[in-house]
C-alpha cells in the first residue's frame, strides 16, 4: 500500500464519518460501516507498508474493572466504553431508553455523557444496563473506574468494544465480547453491499447477529448504541493513523 491509497481510505472514512456525526439514518450508518470495513481488511497491508503501525500504541482501550465485572457476572447485561468520548450533532429523544423492562424486575441503567441543547451536540463516553439486580453505589463507582491500556492498531481493532450477556433459549446465560472488527463486519453485512455473501469464516460470526440486533434497540439520546460505537471507532482511526505516520492534513489530501 502506498501513501496515496492510504490517503484515499482516510478521506473516504472521514467523509462518511463527518456526515454520520450530523445525520443519522440507515444510509449514513451503512456508508460508515462499509468505510470502516475496509480498515478491518487492510491491517496486514497497513503494517507491512508502514512499520510504525506495528510499533506505536496511540489507541487507548478501556474495559470493566474486576469489581464491576464480578457484580454483573450472573446477570444479563450490556457494557461499553468509548474512551475520550464521541461527539455527535444529531442526538435527540430520551437520554437512556431501551427495550421494555417487565414489571417487578430489578435493573440498573447508567452512562457517562454530556449534552448541549444550545449548540446541539451530545458527547457519549460509556453505558451499561444490568438486569435482575440493582447495583450499589460502590459497584456503580467501579463502572466509572475502568481498566485502561494502550494498544497497537491491530490489537485495538480486535479488542472488546462491547460486552453483552443475554439469556439463551436454554435459559443459560450466553456471554459475548464483541470486538470492533466483529461489530463493523456484522453491521456492514446487515446492509449487504460488496460482501453480500459472507465467507464460511464470517458466517460463523452469525452468533453476533442476535446480540448486535438487540444493541440496535438500545437507544441513547434517541440513537442506537452501535451508531455511537462506530462513530467513535471511525473518529479514532482518522485521528490516530495520521498521528502514527506523522501525516499532515490539507484541504487537498485528507
Amino acid at each position: 500500500m502506498d501513501q496515496r491509497k492510504l490517503f484515499f481510505y482516510l478521506t473516504r472514512l472521514d467523509k462518511h464519518l463527518q456526515h454520520a456525526r450530523k445525520t443519522y439514518d440507515l444510509v449514513s450508518l451503512s456508508d460508515l460501516s462499509h468505510s470502516l470495513r475496509i480498515w478491518t481488511e487492510i491491517i496486514e497491508d497497513l503494517e507491512s507498508s508502514f512499520e510504525p503501525v506495528k510499533l506505536k500504541k496511540p489507541f487507548k482501550h478501556q474495559s470493566p474493572a474486576r469489581k464491576f465485572s464480578k457484580a454483573i457476572k450472573r446477570h444479563e447485561h450490556v457494557v461499553c466504553y468509548m474512551e475520550g468520548g464521541v461527539k455527535v450533532f444529531c442526538a435527540k429523544g430520551e437520554v437512556l431508553s431501551d427495550e421494555p423492562i417487565p414489571d417487578g424486575v430489578d435493573f440498573s441503567i447508567s452512562g457517562k455523557f454530556a449534552t448541549s441543547d444550545k449548540e446541539g451536540w451530545a458527547d457519549m463516553h460509556s453505558y451499561y444496563r444490568v438486569m435482575g439486580t440493582t447495583l450499589s453505589e460502590g459497584e456503580n463507582h467501579s463502572f466509572n473506574s475502568p481498566k485502561s491500556k494502550r494498544l497497537l492498531f491491530r490489537e485495538w481493532m480486535n479488542a472488546e468494544i462491547c460486552r453483552v450477556q443475554f439469556s439463551a433459549p436454554s435459559g443459560q446465560l450466553d456471554s459475548l465480547q464483541i470486538s470492533r472488527t466483529n461489530l463493523i463486519k456484522r453491521v456492514a453485512n446487515s446492509f449487504g453491499g460488496s460482501h453480500a455473501h459472507p465467507t464460511e469464516q464470517e458466517d460463523n460470526g452469525n452468533r453476533f447477529d442476535k446480540p448486535i440486533s438487540r444493541l440496535m434497540n438500545t437507544c441513547l439520546l434517541g440513537l442506537p448504541l452501535p451508531y455511537f460505537l462506530l462513530v467513535h471507532t471511525g473518529h479514532l482511526i482518522t485521528e490516530n493513523i495520521p498521528q502514527i505516520l506523522d501525516l499532515k492534513r490539507t484541504h487537498a489530501q485528507y
